[in-house]
């Protein structure tokens, strides 16, 4: 292609938009509140992922051991522990430092008078997996070590917030694909009426002998620039939004552990929403023109 024919096909391309700037405002609009959705539930998903991941890192168990265990071979078993395939974490909680620990949260409810100056806990570990539905097997591994006098595990709630967050990826991924859709047929509509109000356009250019390729360009630039436009706008509303709703929920739920907004999050959006645009304008215009070229 040379220069002078590509400086025709986009001087054709904004003479069409600005020939045709209602229906050019009505397609990119469509396409702004299309990925401003799509933009909103990847948000979403990627808060509920982050709560579930936060929630699954407070499971832990721990290990007691064996009463006057000789301080290597503690040593030596924390090593093992640690070497275990799908532990990430092993911290030792002496007795000296869980006594006190166990006073104040029983303070009040039992009397512990009778033990002042003894201190009845053993050592502990407290073992992190990274792997919830492996905590079971974990633990179970651990109980059969030599100096290991119980494991306290919670792998059936810990297996139940792994399902919750497969869950939710699983249902974002399933509700991302079905937006994609719904937009692709909102958009490709919006842009049929465009290409069928400049039927007659289309049908002058084939009178005077431009080829195929010729009509279908500036069309199809048309619809990807209305798709860029359009996801640049969702963009913008959305950084907007987010910091908005964010702001408003931290104030009435502040226990909820929300991603903050950062110039990063929104543009960790910028490459699907740029992609989905510019595909859904490029192929719904270009499939709308060929209906008509064939006529």
């Amino acid at each position: 292609m040379s220069l002078r024919h590509a400086e025709f096909l986009l001087l054709e391309t904004f003479t069409g938009i600005r020939r045709n700037a209602f229906m050019s405002l009505a397609a990119v609009s469509t396409i702004t509140v299309s990925l401003l959705l799509l933009g909103g539930l990847r948000l979403t998903i990627a808060n509920l992922t982050q709560m579930a991941e936060t929630l699954a890192g407070r499971f832990e168990m721990r290990v007691f051991l064996h009463t006057h265990l000789p301080t290597a071979q503690r040593d030596s078993l924390w090593k093992e522990i640690s070497a275990l395939p799908g532990v990430t974490g092993c911290r030792l909680v002496s007795k000296e430092e869980a006594w006190p620990q166990f006073r104040r949260r029983l303070q009040g409810a039992v009397d512990l008078t009778d033990l002042e100056g003894e201190n009845p806990l053993p050592d502990s570990f407290v073992v992190r997996v990274a792997d919830l539905t492996r905590m079971g097997a974990v633990a179970d591994q651990i109980r059969r070590l030599r100096g290991v006098d119980d494991v306290l595990d919670t792998h059936e709630e810990a297996e139940r917030v792994a399902s919750l967050t497969r869950a939710v990826r699983a249902g974002g991924t399933l509700g991302v694909v079905l937006l994609v859709a719904v937009a692709a047929i909102i958009v490709g509509n919006t842009i049929r009426l465009t290409v069928y109000a400049r039927r007659k356009e289309i049908g002058i250019m084939q009178l005077v002998g431009a080829t195929n390729a010729c009509v279908q360009t500036p069309f199809v630039l048309e619809g990807t620039l209305h798709g860029l436009v359009g996801a640049l706008l969702a963009l913008l509303l959305l950084g907007a939004g987010y910091t908005y709703l964010h702001d408003q929920i931290r104030q009435s739920l502040p226990f909820l552990e929300l991603l903050p907004p950062s110039t990063s999050l929104v543009l960790s959006q910028s490459s699907i929403l740029l992609g989905v645009g510019a595909g859904l304008g490029l192929l719904t215009s270009a499939l709308s023109v060929h209906r008509y070229l064939r006529t």
